[in-house]
């Protein structure tokens, strides 16, 4: 197969499809060519032209910080195209083995010991989780900690764990953990600050820059 050097540009006889260079020479000369870019979490990482989508150190970072960065208009821009698409997988059902796999990828365990997101969802939502939320909106008098508005009921608040759900389980129930804020302003925290490693002082940084306007 006779094929263009993307770095030189002399013809060669390729020996497979995906050979893109037509010496090893070629090949590190291309590698050379990259540069180091920041990931959102503040780590550098060496990026070739070859990859030019390449934005994140790891798999991690882009699923804390992808959903975010993807603006509206794009958003948009990929629904319009999807309108009218039959998605492949429209009126079938996930098998069990496919949803363990699912699973697997997200706890990064090797064996499967149980459904993870849905036992903490049953934790989150059972009575004593229920009871928990209502102590803190008690605790807090139904007024947000960041903006300092009060609901009459708990329609337009929700309660806030200062130190995660699901890494800190001793505390998951302790209603100093908790604070109540405003669904709206609750949303735009974890867009900031993603759901992993929250702490106290990002509630108050949040709170100095809300006070600012300069969010």
């Amino acid at each position: 197969m006779i094929k263009i050097c993307e770095e030189c540009g002399k013809e060669f006889n390729a020996q497979k499809s995906t050979v893109k260079r037509c010496s090893r020479e070629c090949y590190y000369k291309s590698r050379i060519k990259g540069k180091y870019i920041t990931c959102p979490c503040g780590n550098k990482i060496w990026k070739t032209p070859a990859r030019t989508k390449k934005k994140y150190c790891s798999d991690e970072c882009f699923r804390k910080y992808r959903s975010y960065e993807v603006l509206d208009e794009v958003r948009q821009k990929i629904s319009d195209t999807l309108k009218g698409n039959i998605p492949w997988n429209k009126g079938k059902k996930a098998t069990r083995q496919s949803k363990i796999n699912q699973s697997l990828g997200h706890t990064k365990e090797n064996e499967f010991t149980g459904f993870r997101g849905a036992t903490n969802n049953r934790i989150r939502y059972s009575i004593k989780g229920r009871e928990w939320q209502k102590r803190v909106f008690e605790k807090d008098n139904y007024t947000c900690f960041i903006t300092n508005i009060k609901s009459k009921n708990n329609s337009r608040v929700t309660a806030h764990h200062i130190r995660n759900f699901s890494s800190d389980i001793e505390k998951r129930f302790d209603v100093n953990n908790g604070v109540t804020l405003l669904r709206s302003v609750h949303k735009e925290f974890h867009k900031k600050y993603g759901k992993y490693n929250n702490n106290m002082k990002q509630l108050r940084e949040f709170r100095e820059v809300y006070k600012n306007g300069t969010r």
